[in-house]
């Protein structure tokens, strides 16, 4: 896989970041503008890291490590959202700045943002975005029904009141 068929979508401060917009489309596949020769015919690759805000800054780390041992690099390539908005899943599980969300909401508006594009707009992608939200939507549904269930909070901001002695 070549090193211009990859976009990491993580909120990367250091580096100004593209977003779905600066992406170029060569018919069947996505490519970034870092067009390697030969490569025309592989896949566009993102990669979302899944974990814990620390777990994934510590996945950046080494995953950057990585690139510029690979390619020589310092720049990883990230894509952000322009038109993330927090999830659903922000009532259960705050998020520690508004930019950041659940590795699933953020899929969800990766897609979305993707369908927005008139030229990958034929790939009907807002269909498995809203397939993603619907996903969300039933798991926060079953986590807060467990939470209840168990006599805990539904948020995480408003903890019961235990006097511990």
């Amino acid at each position: 896989m070549g090193k211009g068929k990859i976009s990491i979508l993580y909120p990367n401060k250091s580096a100004t970041p593209t977003s779905v917009k600066d992406l170029k489309f060569d018919g069947q596949t996505l490519t970034s503008d870092l067009h390697e020769v030969g490569s025309q015919d592989e896949p566009f690759n993102f990669v979302l890291l899944d974990g814990t805000w620390s777990n994934s800054a510590a996945l950046y780390r080494r995953l950057k490590e990585r690139w510029t041992a690979l390619w020589g690099e310092e720049d990883i390539p990230c894509i952000s959202l322009s038109m993330l908005s927090a999830s659903v899943m922000h009532k259960l599980r705050p998020q520690p700045a508004w930019d950041r969300t659940c590795t699933a909401a953020a899929a969800a508006g990766l897609l979305c943002e993707l369908h927005m594009r008139p030229d990958l707009s034929t790939f009907e992608l807002e269909k498995q975005a809203e397939a993603v939200e619907c996903s969300l939507d039933i798991l926060l549904d079953a986590l807060t029904a467990r939470r209840v269930r168990l006599g805990r909070s539904i948020t995480r901001k408003q903890r019961p009141n235990r006097n511990c002695i």
